[in-house]
């Protein structure tokens, strides 16, 4: 009897306690398409997307609330799901069906989006070097050498909350640094993300006579770095969101550029002795390789796709660090290892002027 009381015991089912299927994820995504589909048939006009938008962490606490929800009993669990993703369309269609200011107003709330300054900045002092780090705001950037005058940097910038300008000298040496706080503000109101235009972008210049250690961040906007003119010892470069456009000064100096999930199209110098690292991210990377220069490049290949060019040879045909070289790269008083960390995105690299 005792042995048939065990076999009995270990054929016993276990039952699994599953979770109430969740209607929220299907219901939001059913009511996202019948909101556009009003729009383009033209029944709805002017949804207020830029208010919906400036709400969004309400969905991280209605997805909150339907996870403790679905712990329910089945079926409480699915019906009370259902209730969470309603009001969640309910609360969001009331706000694209409304006007801005009567939505913000009902609720007591004033949009955070801040007044656009635009000033003027300009440091001159009599050194041999400088130390600049710059951190480009929002609206984009222009940066390029200067032709007519004596500042070690001179521009207009555009700002939101507040703008922090920082020179001083000591031993033939200025130290400069700028950037602002808009970032947090600005990438995480999205009112804030229609305000810009070109006419506000930076434009940034800075001293042809004057040896520049250049560290150099780029969020979400579109720069256009042009450093021809410019004496580099040392560039560093941070990628963002953003579209950058580089331009390399010639000269003997190294480079690192950290980038993100924004595309940069870079052009390598087209004389000088260089050793440039490159982290790439999941955007997209275009190098130009002027005709000028030789090159060693050296890659830890990575999920994204890779195209050499046609001046380049490989020497190693390892799969996940190739190795390649132009023909003259050893003999020649122009030359440049190239060293490519490679992440999801793509890279290209172009031969010619």
């Amino acid at each position: 009897m005792t042995e048939l009381k065990q076999e009995e015991k270990s054929v016993r089912p276990v039952y699994v306690r599953r979770h109430s299927p969740s209607m929220f994820g299907p219901i939001l995504l059913i009511s996202v398409g019948v909101y556009f589909l009003l729009q383009n048939l033209g029944i709805v006009s002017n949804l207020n997307w830029v208010a919906a938008l400036q709400l969004w962490p309400l969905l991280l606490v209605f997805g909150g609330i339907n996870i403790i929800v679905r712990q329910a009993p089945r079926p409480f669990g699915s019906l009370l799901s259902l209730i969470v993703a309603l009001l969640t369309v309910a609360v969001f269609g009331y706000v694209l069906l409304s006007s801005s200011d009567t939505v913000f107003s009902r609720f007591g709330i004033t949009p955070s989006v801040p007044e656009l300054h635009r000033e003027p900045i300009e440091y001159s002092a009599d050194v041999s070097s400088a130390d600049v780090r710059i951190d480009f705001g929002a609206p984009g950037a222009d940066l390029y050498a200067l032709s007519d005058s004596a500042s070690v940097i001179k521009g207009e910038v555009t700002y939101g909350n507040r703008l922090n300008f920082d020179a001083s000298s000591a031993s033939s040496k200025a130290t400069i640094d700028l950037a602002t706080e808009d970032a947090g503000g600005f990438v995480f109101n999205p009112a804030t993300w229609f305000s810009w235009n070109e006419a506000q972008r930076w434009d940034i210049g800075l001293s042809p006579d004057v040896s520049l250690d250049l560290r150099l961040g780029v969020n979400s906007g579109a720069v256009d770095l042009d450093m021809r003119g410019l004496q580099v010892t040392y560039l560093d470069m941070n990628g963002g969101s953003g579209h950058a456009q580089v331009v390399m000064a010639d000269g003997d100096y190294d480079a690192a550029f950290d980038l993100g999930s924004g595309s940069v199209t870079m052009t390598l110098p087209a004389s000088g002795r260089h050793e440039i690292e490159i982290n790439s991210g999941s955007g997209s990377v275009t190098i130009h390789l002027p005709d000028s220069m030789q090159l060693r490049m050296e890659v830890n290949r990575g999920s994204g796709g890779f195209n050499a060019g046609g001046r380049l040879n490989q020497i190693d045909n390892d799969e996940d660090n190739p190795v390649w070289e132009t023909e003259g790269y050893g003999d020649s008083a122009n030359q440049l290892t190239l060293v490519i960390r490679q992440g999801s995105g793509s890279i290209n690299v172009k031969s010619g002027n």
